[in-house]
């Protein structure tokens, strides 16, 4: 859980896994999530002015803060890709390219909130604190977002969730449940999203679960891929969206567990 691992990826050296976020790291997420939503972007943040970069801080802010609340949460799980560091590039330091964020079955919360709140993800504590930070925390929307949308969208995906769930005789407590899985489009197709999503069903299978996600159209190959099978198709604000599972099968069991 708290280790590292380094994977050989071509044309960008090392990649590794890190299960660990410190209040440094939120800038460079609430961007990877900006850049990697541009749908949510274009329905939550509709009418930026040209040449004023004040709505795209906005929603970087925004999006870095809704980490950092689920972060205090104590009951999620965080990994982040990076890559090493590249001085020919003008990087001395590693660079975040991807994030994904899991809420932990009802069983492993307790767990979790020790490693969180007992540092793996360093002192969030005052993060958000006035005169601390410029980021907002979750719930502090800025003026350019449209709320009314966020709301919508939101309910729409939440009702569509609870029903697969109620079907499956499961609920959010019973799964690991994906949240977000950003990587930042300057590193498509190099195994980023796959290496977030690995680290998901490793836990999962250590836990004997089965893991559960909403995905939208860009994303829901990378998640058949990897063996998600699709429950559903709904629609949210004109764009397709398909709730998936990925059954936990003990190994040498060749069926799916559905």
């Amino acid at each position: 859980m708290g280790s590292v691992t380094t994977t050989n990826t071509p044309g960008t050296g090392k990649i590794s896994t890190r299960p660990v976020l410190i209040p440094a790291d939120v800038p460079a997420l609430g961007a990877i999530g900006r850049a990697a939503f541009g749908y949510s972007s274009r329905l939550l943040f509709p009418n930026p002015k040209p040449n004023d970069t004040s709505t795209e801080q906005d929603e970087v802010r925004w999006r870095g803060g809704r980490l950092v609340a689920r972060i205090k949460s104590g009951n999620v799980a965080f990994v982040a890709v990076t890559t090493e560091p590249s001085p020919e590039n003008g990087q001395d330091q590693e660079v975040i390219v991807g994030v994904a964020q899991w809420k932990v079955p009802a069983k492993n919360e307790a767990k979790w909130k020790e490693l969180v709140v007992g540092g793996l993800h360093g002192d969030f504590s005052d993060y958000g604190a006035e005169g601390n930070t410029e980021w907002d925390e979750a719930g502090k929307f800025p003026s350019s977002m449209d709320t009314k949308k966020f709301d919508e969208l939101m309910g729409i995906i939440a009702r569509e969730e609870r029903r697969i769930l109620d079907e499956q005789g499961l609920g959010e407590g019973d799964v690991w449940y994906l949240q977000t899985l950003a990587a930042h489009p300057d590193y498509k197709r190099r195994g980023i999203g796959t290496t977030l999503l690995q680290w998901g069903i490793d836990q999962a299978k250590a836990d004997k679960a089965n893991l559960f996600l909403t995905a939208t159209g860009e994303g829901k190959y990378l998640y058949e891929r990897q063996g998600f099978v699709q429950l559903s198709e709904f629609d949210v604000c004109g764009y397709p969206h398909f709730a998936m599972m990925w059954f936990y099968r003990p190994e040498g069991d060749s069926e799916l567990a559905n």
